[in-house]
């Protein structure tokens, strides 16, 4: 296992408590960005079990909701999986990202046998630091979704 993952997982496990899955509580919630003429995307996140949380993307216009992915953020073999499954792509199949580096509420998960993304980045920006973090409405979420060479897509969620 990676020195600096063991370090974070033990941290977490030591200060926190026992369940993995505390590493990503910061996470649950509703996480949503506007765009003009395409409507709201929106992140939702709840706690599973001690060892996963799930997550839901959806897009939202008008009264319309549509499902775009299915994620489940799991700690299993010694490892956090960020695992995404989007209905039209890779046959409607799980494709598993490994964490591979984190810090504070910075993580970045991995598969560089996938075409698009081969990256995944996770970064959250608190509105208040305080040493027990409390969720704010003013928090701000970073997701990237790129290639290993640094080519991708950004988004910007504020917490609801």
């Amino acid at each position: 296992m990676n020195p600096a993952i063991l370090f974070v997982l033990l941290t977490f496990v030591f200060v926190k408590g026992s369940d993995p899955v505390e590493t990503f509580t910061w996470l649950s919630g509703t996480w949503e960005m506007k765009k003009q003429n395409w409507g709201s995307r929106i992140e939702s996140w709840t706690i599973q079990d001690e060892n996963s949380i799930g997550g839901k993307g959806l897009r939202v216009k008008d009264q319309d909701t549509t499902l775009l992915e299915s994620i489940e953020l799991t700690f299993r073999d010694d490892h956090f999986w960020y695992i995404p499954t989007v209905s039209d792509q890779n046959n409607a199949q799980p494709v598993p990202f490994k964490l591979v580096k984190s810090r504070g509420f910075h993580f970045i998960f991995e598969n560089p046998e996938h075409d698009f993304p081969q990256r995944i980045v996770y970064h959250m920006k608190p509105m208040r630091i305080a040493p027990e973090y409390i969720a704010s409405t003013g928090d701000t979420l970073y997701v990237r979704a790129e290639k290993l060479d640094g080519e991708g897509i950004d988004y910007t969620f504020f917490r609801q």
